[in-house]
């Protein structure tokens, strides 16, 4: 299966291929691949033959609910990041971008179109639609089958019809994944591919088209019959165990101990499952030539052979910010009066990463030259997470040209990593297996950390080849988590019937391809003209997905655009418990967040949380400011911070932030967050619909009478009792109405 596109926006700053463990996006995401041609690097873009009008009515046409909801996408004309002679509209709806209403962003939705500028064909798109906030309606396999053929014929009606449903397509995580393969004389050529994804409603989520106009070979009189193609595909097969852990608009899972496939040859996909041309019977790599089959996948090697290898470890109190400086000039050697502080101060919490709930501190430093140093620090356990250098450019490196070898910027990035990690030389590897591409002048290295000699996850180092100069250093992943034991996973063997038994070996075509020979400059990949027999594992869904080697079960995760699952309830669940999935589907309620039932009571902070993340303005502040009695480094101060930033929330006294949320204060923040506030300032404007208008203060009646008269917090027995303690079910019923209710009103 040839590389797709797994993102939007523009092409980042660096991109980060390997085998296995270290394949991924570096700074920003970043549309891979679609539909392409053969071609060879160089080539002249084709002029758009689609003008942006025709582009722009063939993704109303098809998408009206978007187009209707954002009159306004931002549409631009470009080169395919990953084939040079195509020219492509890139559309993006994001609400966000065209709100001046004051009150919360409701919708999440994003989606994001890719046109070909030359025949008019979507080759992706992909949709955040949030589920809506009604509960949700799960469609059955065989609806949501036929509403997938539906969207294939009107997203590639040329196409449609020359591709076959594979059998490894149906029910995928939280909704549907279908992957149609053309097919020639019955035998699957898994390069040209749609994929279609539904959510459990049936609404599209993720789209991609992957097509490339090649010849075929006539099928040969003979071919390696199937056992021997398998028990070859099997011998070939490398299985490493891997700590991995995944990451979605949810959060972060726990640390997991995999088997992933490896090979010696880089794969542009990360992937090391082998292939085995069916006619020779010989390992072939991604490029269609013969592997060494008795060559083995490299396996990183410490920095520093034999060095220390202790990880760090949560501390007992977080550091303060003089703690975070004085640790960042001691491992950078920043030490006296050549650097003063510029702009320090606390950072926000990270959230739905490795780092999420972690209070961060943000250190400036600039010298006499006005090179600048920024740096944040874990507060939990006093880690680097990132480092950026800016110089001011000097004549002396201004024109100059790479002064540093590979092995000497190799050296440069070996030499910071040991200052950054000196208890964890030995326990770092710079990754055999990454191909990195980026901006000339500039070498990168990938590092993965070795726990318990098994590869995770690391960081990256980005040096200047002509000042010698670290620029930017990124730590990939919490090195302070719970890693798996390995003792107890199953054996090699063992996985490898597991990976057979997933996905069986096929009679297949496969396009040879080649990565580009220059790792600066757009990353494109230059394919074949003729495809290629071979045996390797029967096409699925984004692949087999990865065995836990624990259990011996498969992760399953789709990549960007299924972002909100939705949360399954069974018949008969109350009011409030389908509220509180609801807030679960939006992310609002996210794991990591204490446990509440419907009938629980809810805290002031935590029904603050609730609707900071439901604002969908994250804004963060260095330094945050906070309330009286609230320290920057509890539970919640970050999201407290964060709702005053956003303007709703006026640090004007103590919040009280651990006492029960009571019915009239949540009337006042839902309505100050509605941005409805200015209306009800006023009582007099009101008719009180509530028997205890006595026991409101004046100036929080209009507040009291608006959620009430909306449903949002209905009366009780005619009163209002704005003293009484909501629980989590209710305020979850309380927040869900007031955005639907904003819907409603048309903001």
């Amino acid at each position: 299966m040839k590389l797709r596109r797994v993102g939007v926006g523009a092409v980042g700053a660096m991109l980060v291929l390997g085998a296995g463990y270290s394949t991924a996006l570096a700074a920003t995401d970043t549309p891979s691949n679609a539909t392409t041609s053969a071609t060879s690097p160089g080539s002249s873009p084709q002029q758009p033959k689609v003008s942006q009008t025709d582009a722009m009515n063939i993704v109303t046409k098809l998408f009206p609910s978007l187009s209707k909801e954002i009159q306004n996408p931002m549409v631009t004309l470009q080169s395919d990041p990953s084939q040079s002679t195509r020219m492509v509209y890139e559309v993006n709806w994001n609400q966000m971008a065209f709100r001046q209403q004051a009150g919360p962003n409701l919708s999440s939705n994003f989606a994001h179109a890719t046109v070909d500028a030359t025949t008019g064909d979507v080759l992706q798109f992909n949709n955040n639609n949030g589920q809506g906030w009604d509960a949700s309606k799960p469609v059955t396999l065989s609806a949501a089958t036929k509403m997938a053929n539906d969207w294939l014929n009107k997203l590639a009606p040329s196409k449609a019809a020359k591709l076959t449903l594979q059998p490894t397509s149906g029910a995928m995580n939280s909704g549907y994944s279908f992957l149609f393969v053309e097919e020639v004389d019955g035998i699957p050529a898994p390069f040209n591919q749609a994929e279609v994804d539904l959510d459990s409603s049936g609404n599209l989520v993720n789209y991609n088209l992957s097509w490339h106009d090649v010849s075929f070979p006539s099928k040969p009189s003979s071919v390696l019959d199937k056992t021997t193609a398998q028990q070859k595909f099997i011998d070939n097969l490398q299985l490493q165990l891997q700590y991995q852990r995944s990451f979605n608009m949810h959060g972060s899972s726990p640390i997991q101990l995999v088997y992933l496939p490896v090979s010696a040859s880089k794969s542009v996909y990360g992937l090391g499952a082998p292939m085995i041309d069916a006619t020779t019977g010989q390992s072939v790599g991604v490029d269609g030539k013969p592997t060494n089959d008795s060559q083995s996948a490299a396996t990183p090697q410490p920095i520093v052979p034999g060095g220390p290898a202790t990880f760090p470890t949560p501390k007992t109190e977080s550091m303060t910010q003089s703690d975070a400086e004085n640790e960042v000039r001691s491992l950078l050697g920043l030490t006296g009066d050549a650097w003063t502080p510029s702009g320090s101060g606390q950072g926000t919490s990270y959230f739905g990463g490795p780092f999420s709930g972690h209070q961060t501190w943000n250190v400036s430093l600039t010298n006499q030259n006005n090179d600048n140093v920024s740096v944040t620090v874990d507060a939990t356990d006093g880690v680097i997470l990132s480092y950026n250098y800016n110089s001011q450019p000097s004549s002396a490196s201004s024109g100059a040209s790479s002064s540093l070898s590979d092995a000497q910027a190799q050296t440069v990035a070996d030499d910071f990593v040991k200052k950054l990690f000196p208890t964890m030389t030995g326990a770092i590897a710079r990754d055999p297996n990454s191909m990195i591409f980026g901006q000339p002048d500039t070498a990168y290295e990938q590092y993965v950390f070795l726990v318990n000699g098994i590869p995770f996850r690391g960081l990256q180092v980005s040096v200047n080849e002509v000042t010698g100069q670290v620029e930017n250093f990124n730590l990939d992943d919490d090195v302070s988590s719970q890693f798996p034991d390995p003792s107890k996973a199953i054996s090699a063997q063992a996985a490898k019937s597991a990976y057979i038994k997933r996905d069986p070996v096929v009679l297949q075509y496969d396009l040879p391809e080649t990565l580009p020979t220059s790792k600066t400059g757009p990353f494109q990949i230059s394919y074949g003209s003729t495809a290629q027999l071979v045996y390797a594992g029967a096409p699925m869904p984004y692949g087999p997905g990865t065995l836990n080697a624990l259990t011996g079960n498969w992760i399953t995760q789709q990549p960007f655009g299924d972002l909100n699952p939705s949360v399954p309830l069974p018949k008969g669940t109350t009011q409030a418990d389908q509220a509180l999935a609801l807030l679960k589907e939006h992310s609002i309620i996210v794991p990591g967040d204490k446990s509440l039932s419907a009938k629980d009571p809810i805290s002031r902070e935590q029904f603050i949380q609730w609707l900071s993340r439901a604002y969908n303005m994250n804004i963060g502040s260095t330094p945050s400011p906070q309330f009286p009695d609230v320290k920057a480094t509890d539970p919640y101060a970050s999201d407290l911070s964060e709702a005053i930033l956003q303007g709703w929330l006026k640090n004007n006294g103590n919040v009280n932030p651990s006492a029960s949320l009571t019915r009239l204060q949540a009337a006042q923040w839902i309505v100050q967050w509605m941005g409805w506030s200015g209306p009800t300032s006023n009582a007099t404007f009101f008719k009180y619909p509530y028997s205890d208008s006595s026991a409101i203060p004046s100036s929080e009646r209009g507040a009291a009478t608006i959620v009430s008269d909306e449903g949002i917090i209905p009366l009780v027995s005619g009163k209002f009792e704005p003293n009484s303690n909501l629980s989590a079910g209710d305020a979850a019923i309380a927040l869900v109405k007031a955005i639907k209710t904003l819907i409603a009103a048309g903001n």
